[in-house]
């Protein structure tokens, strides 16, 4: 089943463009000595507006006088999120026919069963470069960029088919890989609260430190933010072979050396707040991709833009039913996103319309 658009041609190279060019000019967040995490800071939300708090069983509740305004359970997923919403959400290949039937842009992109490698490959043959994904999974888990061949493909599907799980969708996604910045942007209600960019893990050289030497001195650096220091880079050293370099490689000095395909913090991507840099049109994109799915009221949507101040050629990745807010509140540069407090403050409108 064939789903979504090509990506726009071009030979221009969007995350290095925006680390050389926009990087050095957002000011790094100030270190914090105590990560808060998701739950802390939704409690705090809630505590601030006078809501008292009572934890039953997995779930947090929050109240305002005897009326149950909202609740947040373990797993971060919020009473603004319909069970529904959560079983799309939580299956690549129907986030994406649903985007795709409400006219939101989706990369080409094709379902395929775990016995379908030949039918993979036939597809893979009409794609410049193909990302394999298995339909349920998170952080990055089974993912395999930067696919062209069929040795490609078949280390591909063995990593996929490793990350598949009991009971779950075990469908995989082959997608045309598009190039570009990953933008976060977290929709509360109808309104784009928050917008970080997930830069991969990379280093810049200085033309006498070697690409080892200058990703231990990143590792140092990542430690001095909480949130980061909980995720340690990865170096894919396939990737760092097909660009010709070696760990011992001396680059020279400005040059951007990317070290991980994926830019998820899991794997070592950092996160630089764009709330006010990106376009209104990509932020007007990423509400679109929340109402497509009903019973979606809270959701971070993952974009792939050609560049910040353009809506032409981006396309909706991914929605998380349970996007995570601390990348917002904690970022490595740029503002701070009070994104706990939306979701609180839309709990209480929609109690109050009751």
């Amino acid at each position: 089943m064939r789903l979504g658009r090509r990506p726009r041609r071009g030979s221009a190279a969007p995350v290095e463009r925006f680390i050389d060019e926009v990087l050095p000019h957002v000011p790094r967040s100030p270190a914090r000595a105590h990560l808060t995490n998701h739950m802390e800071l939704m409690r705090g939300a809630a505590e601030t507006r006078g809501l008292a708090i009572q934890k039953i069983a997995d779930t947090t509740y929050f109240y305002d006088g005897r009326v149950a305004v909202g609740s947040v359970h373990k797993h971060r997923m919020t009473s603004l999120v319909a069970k529904n919403a959560i079983l799309v959400c939580d299956s690549k290949v129907q986030t994406k026919q649903l985007l795709q039937a409400a006219g939101v842009p989706v990369p080409v992109g094709f379902a395929l069963t775990p016995d379908q490698i030949d039918e993979g490959l036939a597809q893979v043959q009409t794609m410049r470069t193909a990302v394999l994904k298995p339909s349920y999974g998170m952080r990055g888990r089974g993912i395999t960029c930067a696919i062209t061949s069929r040795a490609d493909l078949e280390a591909a599907w063995e990593t996929a088919t490793q990350a598949l799980q009991p009971r779950r969708d075990t469908t995989f996604l082959l997608e045309e890989q598009i190039s570009g910045i990953d933008i976060r942007v977290f929709v509360v209600g109808t309104r784009a609260v928050a917008a970080t960019t997930r830069v991969p893990f990379h280093v810049v050289g200085n033309g006498r430190l070697s690409i080892s030497d200058l990703i231990e001195a990143k590792r140092e650096q990542r430690l001095t933010v909480p949130y980061l220091a909980a995720h340690p880079p990865i170096v894919e050293t396939a990737l760092l072979e097909r660009s010709g370099r070696t760990l011992d490689g001396i680059p020279a000095d400005g040059e951007i050396v990317v070290l991980t395909s994926l830019a998820n913090i899991s794997v070592g991507g950092e996160n630089v707040d764009v709330t006010d840099l990106v376009h209104p049109d990509l932020l007007d994109v990423a509400v679109a991709a929340t109402r497509a799915v009903p019973g979606l009221h809270v959701a971070g949507v993952d974009l792939m833009a050609q560049d910040l101040d353009t809506v032409e050629g981006a396309v909706v990745l991914e929605l998380n039913a349970g996007a995570n807010v601390d990348v917002h509140h904690c970022p490595t540069r740029g503002l701070p996103r009070d994104v706990a407090g939306a979701i609180v403050d839309e709990m209480l409108t929609r109690s109050s319309s009751r």
